[in-house]
C-alpha cells in the first residue's frame, strides 16, 4: 500500500469513526511528512474528536504554520481556542479564515459569537464599577410567573424570518420553526419592541440589577419536536466566572394543544421538577440548570426565548 492509499485509509478510518485507526495512521504519515499541512490538518481533527483539545490546537498550528491560507485549518484553530474560552486567540483564527475563504460560514457565526462575548465582558466590566442596585439573591430558582399576553403579539411573531429547526445543528428537533437569528428582541416591528422593553423591565426586577441581553429567539414547535436536555452556558463564561451571573428566560406566548401524551412540558433536572406552562407564563432559571421539553400536540407552540448576563 502506497502513502496515498495510507492517507485514504485514514480519511476513510475518520468517516467511519475509528478515531484510534486514523490517529495511528496519521501519526506514521507524519513520521515521513512532518511538513505536510493537510496531515497535520487530519491529525488535528482526529484530536478534535477524540475531545484532546490542547493536541488538537497543536496540529491545527502546525498546519496553519506550513501553510499560511489554510483556511480550514485557521477556523478548526478558532474553534478549538473557543471550546476552551480563549475567546481573545480564537477571534484572530476566524477573521484570518474567513479573509482567506469568505465562503466560510461556521467561522462567521462564530466570530460573530465571539464578538458578542467580548462586549458582554467589556460590559460587565465598565458596569460593575458604577451599579449602586443592591442584587437581590436569586433564590427562586426556577422563578415562575405569569404575564398577559399582547392581543396581536402572535400576529407579529408569525411575520419574522424563520428556518427549520433540524436546520439549527443544536439542541432543537423535530417538525418546527424557529427565528433566523438570536436578536429578536432588536428587531424593528414596534409591537416587539414593546414586548421586548417590558420584558427586560420584569427581568431587572426580578434579578435586581441592569443585564445584558445576549440572545433572544423565537421557537415554534409542531409536532414531535422539542429540545434535548440542554444548558445555556458557553465555554466563555466559565473561563471568565460569569457562568453564575448567566440566565435563561422563556416567554410561552402560545403553548398550543396540551391534550396528548407530550403536552410541551418544560422539565428541570438536578433537582427533577416539571412545569407546565399556560399562555403568558414567564420562567427564568440559571443558564447552568439542565431542561428540556418535548411537544405532540396538534397547535403551533409559539414560544419566546432569551438568555442574559446580570452584573453580580
Amino acid at each position: 500500500m502506497n502513502d496515498n492509499q495510507l492517507l485514504q485509509l485514514g480519511i476513510e478510518a475518520l468517516q467511519k469513526n475509528k478515531l484510534e485507526d486514523a490517529k495511528k495512521i496519521f501519526t506514521n504519515l507524519l513520521k515521513k511528512y512532518p511538513t505536510n499541512s493537510e496531515i497535520n490538518h487530519l491529525l488535528g481533527f482526529t484530536f478534535q474528536l477524540l475531545n484532546k483539545i490542547d493536541q488538537a490546537i497543536i496540529y491545527y498550528q502546525k498546519a496553519v504554520n506550513i501553510k499560511p491560507n489554510f483556511a480550514e485549518a485557521h477556523k478548526n484553530l478558532g474553534n478549538m481556542f473557543y471550546k476552551l474560552g480563549r475567546i481573545n486567540e480564537a477571534e484572530p483564527c476566524y477573521k484570518k479564515s474567513i479573509q482567506i475563504d469568505p465562503t466560510l460560514e461556521e467561522a462567521k457565526i462564530n466570530l460573530e459569537i465571539v464578538l458578542e462575548q467580548k462586549k458582554v465582558f467589556e460590559w460587565i466590566t465598565k458596569n460593575k464599577k458604577v451599579n449602586k442596585k443592591e442584587k437581590k439573591n436569586f433564590d427562586k430558582n426556577p422563578f415562575v410567573t405569569e404575564r398577559k399576553v399582547e392581543s396581536n403579539l402572535l400576529e407579529q411573531l408569525y411575520k419574522i424570518q424563520t428556518l427549520e429547526l433540524e436546520k439549527t445543528k443544536d439542541v432543537r428537533f423535530g417538525n418546527g420553526k424557529c427565528s433566523s437569528d438570536m436578536k429578536l428582541f432588536e428587531k424593528k416591528n414596534e409591537i416587539i419592541k414593546s414586548f421586548s422593553k417590558d420584558i427586560i423591565n420584569i427581568i431587572k426586577k426580578v434579578i435586581g440589577s441592569e443585564i445584558y441581553v445576549v440572545d433572544s429567539f423565537l421557537n415554534i414547535l409542531k409536532t414531535g419536536s422539542g429540545t434535548k436536555p440542554h444548558k445555556h452556558l458557553a465555554p466563555f463564561d466559565k473561563k471568565t466566572g460569569l457562568d453564575k451571573q448567566k440566565y435563561s428566560l422563556t416567554y410561552y406566548v402560545s403553548v398550543g394543544d396540551q391534550t396528548g401524551k407530550e403536552p410541551g412540558i418544560l422539565k428541570l433536572y438536578d433537582p427533577d421538577e416539571e412545569i407546565l406552562p399556560s399562555n403568558g407564563t414567564m420562567v427564568i432559571i440559571p443558564s447552568g440548570r439542565t431542561h428540556s421539553s418535548l411537544y405532540d400536540g396538534k397547535k403551533d407552540r409559539v414560544m419566546i426565548g432569551a438568555n442574559f448576563y446580570s452584573l453580580d
